[in-house]
């Protein structure tokens, strides 16, 4: 095969990633703005793409949601899994992981129709925010590895349950859907996974 016979399909591959780019990003905007998950319409006019072109860049409107899910969740940083280092005190890795999720966590929230009205009925976007609970969930493990290994049992499974949901995006959302402010919302999970953890309130 030539390199003229390459490059026309290589630039058509392009322009479809920078145009499902767009829809998705018209997606996010739309969401942040109205709370609610829009049409063909409204994402072709925000997107400045033909409803014809959006058909052609996605199977089926779920198919959209979930390159938008994935491009919410990239640049986040929800996904990103970043071990503590086991010698710090449990203070600071819980102090830690409450910080390090509050930005991904407000920014999930900016867009909670697409997460919540999309994400659990939709299989594609179900599966992308199951990519990120189980991400999350990990987490847990690393950050309050010491803590966990010193339960035998059910104990420490339960343990492990009950912190993945107390430091949930679900949880974080129902404080602060609430009317709770972010730095409040951020101390209260503090306090939470403090709790779980037998520390002494702060």
């Amino acid at each position: 095969m030539t390199v003229t016979e390459v490059l026309p399909a290589d630039g058509r591959r392009a322009r479809s990633v920078v145009s499902r780019a767009r829809a998705a990003d018209a997606v996010l905007s739309l969401v942040a703005a109205t709370s609610r998950v829009p049409g063909w319409e409204e994402t072709a006019e925000e997107s400045g793409l033909a409803v014809r072109s959006l058909h052609r860049l996605f199977q089926d409107p779920s198919d959209l949601l979930a390159t938008a899910t994935r491009q919410l969740v990239e640049r986040s940083g929800v996904r990103d899994v970043l071990g503590d280092d086991p010698s710090v005190g449990v203070v600071g890795r819980l102090d830690a992981l409450v910080d390090r999720r509050t930005r991904p966590f407000e920014m999930l929230a900016a867009h909670r129709a697409l997460v919540v009205g999309a994400g659990f009925v939709s299989g594609p976007v179900a599966d992308e925010m199951g990519t990120v609970t189980r991400a999350l969930r990990g987490e847990i493990d690393d950050v309050f590895g010491p803590e966990l290994r010193r339960r035998r049992g059910p104990s420490r499974h339960e343990l492990a349950a009950a912190l993945d949901v107390a430091s949930s995006w679900r949880v974080w959302d129902a404080v602060r859907c609430g009317g709770t402010g972010r730095q409040r919302a951020a101390q209260i999970q503090r306090r939470v996974l403090g709790g779980l953890l037998g520390l002494d309130p702060r």
